[in-house]
């Protein structure tokens, strides 16, 4: 017979730790569901094992990380075993890092530990607010319902993070290779016509002449214009490492004309439906706080999220603090404000957070309708001027060899 250690749960949810014998770990499951136990997590008893990390310390792409939780919230509703499930998942992701996180989760789960315990030793690859998810899942007895929330939240946040990047990828490509074209005009094509105009001993306009000027001081001056570019450059790393211009930095991202009104919206929505989520979950509010204070780095949230420990410690509740917040929706603060006194303050703070992170979207489709164009005619205006500076020089010298 050999001994094995078990977590597993009743029918009432209750999670149970302990030892049996058994001749075979087939065996041992067969044994638990016998007594009316749902094993989680069973392991030879005094088996220590340790995988070699592979940068455990640092975070995967939200997309990895939603579609292992996908994976695994769908097996947990099959009633497939906790380890089993993890270790199934391994195998088929394809993030290296994520996989070897897994496979040590499996690993100090059959040795003893809770999923949320694993969890916590590689809480640099999921995040504080995933692995309090789980744990307070655990300890609620709702790890499958748990997993779908986190599954939702992890979806929405590849959404929006997708949505941001496909608006902004059109500008970025147009203003790539509206400048590749000014480059090779001015510094190929333009000296070329300098060289024709000095041999012909005529002036060429003045648009000419003046990127003819811009070009030769470029090439005559490379080494030093890059060690000038490099100075600047070190100079606002430097600058964006400081107090002072974060915090100044996060108020202009706030309130900035055209785009604050967007930033605005998404992180309120952000901050709702992360606390919200982390409320169904069973996490405590002051917890919840916390968690969110470590994902949201602007510097006028940190100081709100300061000011709501300090309410909540007090017994006062969370909307005093936001009601003092100006950078927060009005009517969100007044829907929350309600639901804490009804006592749903989780599924209110959900829905209103999915609410303006929906909104916040919108702006930026809106925002992107208008800048799409300026970017446009700005660089189409910049283009235009470069090849009148190339095609007026050949007109004037194609009329004077007519002439």
């Amino acid at each position: 017979m050999i001994a094995f250690q078990y977590q597993a749960k009743s029918r009432t949810g209750e999670l149970q730790v302990g030892l049996l014998e058994a001749e075979t770990l087939a065996a041992a499951r067969q044994d638990l569901r016998g007594r009316g136990l749902f094993p989680m997590a069973i392991t030879k008893a005094g088996s220590e094992r340790r995988v070699k990390s592979a940068g455990s310390n640092k975070r995967v792409s939200k997309r990895d990380l939603m579609l292992m939780t996908t994976q695994l919230s769908i097996m947990q509703k099959s009633g497939v075993d906790l380890a089993e499930s993890i270790k199934t998942v391994a195998r088929q992701v394809s993030n290296k890092r994520l996989a070897t996180a897994l496979n040590q989760i499996v690993i100090d789960i059959e040795d003893g530990k809770s999923f949320s315990n694993a969890l916590q030793s590689q809480s640099g690859i999921f995040g504080d607010a995933y692995v309090a998810g789980i744990a307070a899942g655990e300890a609620s007895g709702t790890l499958g319902h748990v997993l779908a929330r986190l599954t939702t939240l992890l979806r929405n946040e590849v959404r929006l993070i997708n949505t941001i990047k496909s608006i902004a990828t059109y500008p970025v490509i147009l203003m790539f290779v509206a400048s590749m074209v000014v480059n090779a005009l001015m510094f190929f094509v333009l000296p070329q016509f300098a060289k024709v105009f000095r041999d012909l001993e005529k002036t060429p306009p003045i648009t000419t002449q003046v990127l003819l000027m811009i070009g030769e001081f470029v090439r005559s001056n490379v080494l030093f214009i890059g060690i000038g570019v490099g100075i600047i450059l070190f100079g606002v790393s430097v600058l964006i490492k400081t107090d002072w211009f974060r915090s100044r930095l996060d108020l202009f991202m706030l309130y900035a004309p055209g785009f604050g009104k967007a930033t605005r919206t998404l992180l309120a929505g952000r901050m709702f439906r992360l606390i919200g989520t982390m409320l169904q979950s069973g996490v405590p509010l002051l917890e919840a706080v916390r968690l969110c204070r470590r994902s949201i780095k602007n510097r006028q949230y940190q100081k709100l999220f300061e000011s709501i420990e300090l309410e909540v410690t007090r017994g006062n509740g969370i909307t005093i603090a936001m009601m003092q917040a100006n950078f927060l929706p009005d009517g969100a603060v007044e829907m929350i404000s309600t639901s804490e006194k009804s006592g749903d303050l989780g599924g209110v703070m959900e829905i209103v957070g999915e609410f303006y992170e929906d909104e916040g979207e919108n702006y930026v489709r809106d925002l992107a309708k208008v800048i799409e164009p300026a970017i446009i005619v700005v660089m189409g205006g910049v283009v235009a001027v470069v090849v009148i500076s190339v095609i007026l020089p050949l007109l004037d010298m194609s009329s004077t060899s007519g002439y």
